[in-house]
């Protein structure tokens, strides 16, 4: 299979600028259309239940990458989404041992815990790095089969791995992981610390199968960078104070950072309590991404101080559902250079509308 990336060194240029926040005429910019992880057209390649790494095969996913997760992403704009392992599965949690849910009739699927005791949790590490772990084994299948099928045509990167938070409430329930942090810190900053050694080495191992592409690699929120991307999220850090994020997550998700080369961060705009701060001031850190929650959370006009405090140590993603109006302020408020835009669209025709507005047409 043989992806046609259209006016590809042009882009490449754009995103060499945008890491670089090199002065520009415009912000990168991408659109999609459809839902975050689709799972329609996958009925013959997963059934509803438990799902087993056994019952995975890669190549009955192969359309579903050429007609949806590439194609249709590389008609408009700069972004240049990631060939990954589907990405709709949780796959960081499966390896450390969750089972894994599927609902085709909801379209969705999830972590389950499986234990609220961290004795539980010893050896954890070497369970999931394991070369006998059914779960890594089937991640770094799927990573070979689209490498050859796919490799040098497109960038290769990783799926969704969240981060330290989200694994451990995937592993243990958030409610107990809160009470875990408060009662026996000194416990749960070695096992915080063994589920970011798992973190580092699933991505290390996936990013050595995967093929370069121009000199570099891709990410799944669209952006190239000239060496290895990483994503990570704290979503469950929204349990936690800033003080018990500063203390015990930071500093792993820090250590995370310092072992790839173009790391980003993933945040959401209804819990920017982890002080944005604290995160962007990172030295490894590359760039910052803030996704976008639906109403009721903050406005546009409420998020932007934070999105120039983070454009101004380092470049910015905005991702997520955005209004006309809301992507003309952003436009109108932020400086093109270090800023990417990557909003769902319902049609062609709207991406149209939204590039020229971008790119100061209308």
């Amino acid at each position: 299979m043989s992806i046609e990336i259209p006016h590809l060194e042009a882009k490449l240029a754009r995103h060499r600028a945008f890491w670089q926040r090199a002065e520009t005429d415009r912000p990168l910019y991408g659109f999609w259309q459809g839902g975050y992880f689709p799972l329609e057209g996958l009925q013959g390649v997963m059934t509803s239940g438990y799902l087993k790494p056994e019952n995975l095969v890669p190549e009955g996913f192969l359309s579903l990458y050429e007609a949806r997760s590439v194609r249709t992403m590389l008609d408009a704009g700069d972004l240049l989404p990631a060939v990954t392992p589907f990405l709709g599965i949780p796959w960081t949690e499966a390896i450390a041992g969750c089972p894994i849910v599927v609902s085709l009739e909801s379209g969705s699927i999830w972590a389950e815990p499986y234990t609220t005791k961290l004795s539980d949790l010893d050896g954890l590490e070497e369970r999931a790095l394991s070369p006998h772990n059914p779960w890594l084994r089937k991640l770094l299948e799927f990573q070979q089969v689209l490498k050859e099928e796919l490799g040098g045509s497109i960038p290769f990167g990783t799926p969704i791995q969240r981060g330290p938070t989200d694994l451990l409430a995937s592993i243990m329930g958030g409610t107990a992981m809160v009470y875990a942090f408060c009662e026996e810190p000194e416990r749960m900053r070695r096992i915080t610390r063994a589920v970011a050694n798992v973190w580092i080495k699933v991505a290390q191992m996936q990013l050595a199968l995967a093929p370069e592409f121009h000199g570099g690699y891709g990410c799944y929120r669209g952006l190239w960078a000239p060496g290895q991307v990483v994503t990570v999220q704290e979503d469950s850090s929204a349990l936690l104070s800033p003080a018990l994020y500063e203390d015990f997550v930071l500093p792993e998700d820090r250590r995370i950072y310092a072992n790839f080369a173009y790391p980003l961060m993933h945040n959401h705009s209804a819990f920017l309590h982890i002080t944005i701060d604290g995160v962007v001031t990172s030295e490894a850190l590359a760039g910052y991404e803030m996704t976008i929650d639906p109403s009721p959370g903050p406005s546009i006009s409420d998020l932007l101080p934070y999105m120039q405090r983070a454009q101004a140590k380092k470049p910015l993603i905005v991702f997520g559902t955005l209004s006309e109006a809301d992507l003309r302020l952003i436009v109108a408020t932020l400086p093109p250079a270090g800023l990417a835009i990557y909003t769902q669209v319902e049609s062609p025709a709207q991406a149209a509308r939204y590039a020229n507005v971008i790119e100061g047409r209308a």
